[in-house]
């Protein structure tokens, strides 16, 4: 089982957000900050929307409820820049970087989104990742002789794809599936007597093992059967991992705080006297959401766990770990199902 994460993104200070791909191997609304209580308001008669002042300085965090997990052929639905809804869905979204060969196989990807429709099957809008942002800013006026309009950002959604992908193993005919053993009937076509439950369990406990753990241990699948409900947690902890370590990164000291410290996101009030003009500035625009695609972008990637004593990446083998419960209620399933057909006593 391979997994893969593909991260496309853009690179600091590019004015227009364009994509650069990069693969590496293997959900929300943002907290905001309402800058406190009290909102001072000053009305400008030249501008078109009120200048808020600041009153809180507090850095802007996000939380699970920022991350959104996508299977195949999901609906998604945004409002874009012009306020016009849209809809999408992700289609296909396992065929990212598909394997075509039969030598291997991958049941399941878990990856960022930095697209969503461009693998469904209709013509379809594409949502590329921050469409559906808003920046907002107040008038930072704690210096009367250096004024700063200070961003926040609204409305952060991280798509996050994790899914079972069949579609090669199927092309080459490989394996049988038992999903989740509640189906009986799948049960009764492939367990005959005690002999075809006992190769079962064999290659149940081949998985509950770990598909890393085996190859790494040059223990091989002999009869090709999977159980894709345990390859959907094992993905799924990927997603966790992947999930986790963003929010950890994006809320520490190099993450979103920034916004409000690092003068490279902060305007002077003699630059935009008017916060739509802040707001609308197209390279101001883009310098935020760079920063923001950065976050995201670094915060995924840390989603690695690492072995204590080699140091090396354990990511895979711990999702394999994670998964064995999973398995284990398989196991279950089959073992008492076997005794009321009278397979095994």
């Amino acid at each position: 089982m391979i997994i893969e994460t593909k991260i496309d993104y853009p690179t600091n200070h590019q004015k227009p957000l364009f994509e650069n791909t990069t693969a590496y191997c293997f959900i929300g609304e943002i907290e905001r900050d309402y800058m406190g209580d009290g909102v001072s308001i000053v009305k400008q008669d030249e501008c078109d929307e009120e200048i808020v002042v600041c009153d809180s300085f507090e850095p802007q965090t996000i939380n699970t409820t920022n991350f959104e997990l996508l299977r195949e052929n999901v609906p998604w639905q945004w409002v874009d820049k012009q306020g016009i809804p849209q809809t999408t869905n992700s289609g296909s979204a396992c065929k990212l970087q598909e394997w075509f060969n039969c030598d291997s196989t991958r049941n399941g990807v878990t990856y960022l989104m930095s697209k969503i429709g461009n693998y469904s099957i209709t013509p379809q809008t594409i949502y590329r990742i921050l469409d559906d942002t808003k920046i907002n800013v107040c008038l930072d006026t704690r210096d009367p002789n250096n004024k700063k309009w200070i961003p926040s950002i609204e409305n952060i959604r991280i798509p996050m794809f994790s899914a079972f992908c069949p579609e090669q193993a199927d092309r080459c005919g490989i394996y049988k599936d038992f999903f989740d053993a509640t189906n009986t009937n799948i049960l009764a076509n492939f367990i005959k007597n005690k002999n075809d439950y006992d190769d079962v369990m064999d290659v149940l406990d081949w998985w509950w093992e770990g598909p890393y753990r085996n190859a790494k241990n040059k223990v091989y699948l002999n009869d090709k059967i999977r159980f894709s409900e345990g390859i959907i947690t094992h993905e799924y902890q990927h997603f966790l991992y992947d999930r986790d370590s963003t929010i950890s990164y994006m809320n520490g000291s190099n993450g979103l705080v920034s916004l409000k410290t690092n003068l490279e996101f902060q305007r002077t009030f003699t630059q935009f006297k008017c916060p739509e003009d802040v707001k609308k500035d197209p390279f101001y625009i883009s310098v935020i959401n760079s920063k923001i695609w950065q976050l995201i972008d670094d915060g995924v990637k840390r989603g690695r766990t690492i072995d204590p004593i080699t140091k090396k990446d354990n990511t895979e083998f711990d999702c394999d770990v994670a998964a064995r419960k999973t398995y284990d209620d398989i196991k279950k399933r089959i073992n008492v199902w076997a005794k009321d057909n009278g397979i095994i006593q």
